[in-house]
């Protein structure tokens, strides 16, 4: 028994080599033969092949897909978009500091934008892509979150403007405050 699986494995062995040595042989009887010059592309662009008419498959066929010397179609040059030019985003340029809640992380402050618009923001919020970042008794911190394309500062700090103190001895109006005029 195991001298027959010797023999059947030894046959099968001397079979395997034979298929192998006649494809070994095949092989070698043919050279490779590389085309390094090609017929023309004059009757082919890309227009053709992207339209919906009839391509002759025999001129697709006429030239490999792969050799050394192929080249992407390069189509004709598009003119450039011109660059957009840089804006400064000025928003806080315009704006005046006119109240400040200062209360954590609950605070907020008033800005009063030279149009005469009012505007309330608070901790983390956003005015015109300059977000509230810090609020202090006398003055706000804002850092620019829009587009970083733009030559600006990031960071911005407004004061609070007080207005000049009354005089010490200032009493007001001298008038008689009853209701009868």
């Amino acid at each position: 028994m195991l001298l027959q699986k010797i023999k059947r494995a030894t046959l099968t062995l001397v079979v395997l080599v034979c298929v192998f040595g006649l494809v070994v042989l095949l092989f070698m009887q043919r050279p490779v033969h590389i085309k390094t010059e090609l017929p023309e592309l004059t009757q082919l662009n890309p227009a053709q092949l992207s339209s919906s008419a009839p391509v002759n498959s025999a001129i697709v066929s006429q030239r490999p897909l792969f050799w050394a010397e192929r080249k992407p179609y390069v189509g004709a040059a598009e003119p450039m978009p011109e660059a957009a030019p840089k804006r400064v985003n000025d928003a806080l340029d315009n704006a005046e500091l006119v109240g400040v809640f200062a209360a954590g992380l609950t605070s907020s402050v008033v800005l009063k934008i030279k149009k005469g618009d009012v505007h309330r923001v608070v901790v983390d919020g956003l005015y015109q892509d300059w977000r509230l970042v810090g609020v202090s008794p006398s003055s706000a911190t804002f850092i620019f979150e829009g587009d970083e394309s733009q030559e600006q500062p990031s960071v911005k700090e407004i004061s609070l403007n007080h207005r000049e103190p009354l005089p010490a001895k200032w009493q007001g109006k001298q008038q008689n405050l009853s209701e009868k005029q």
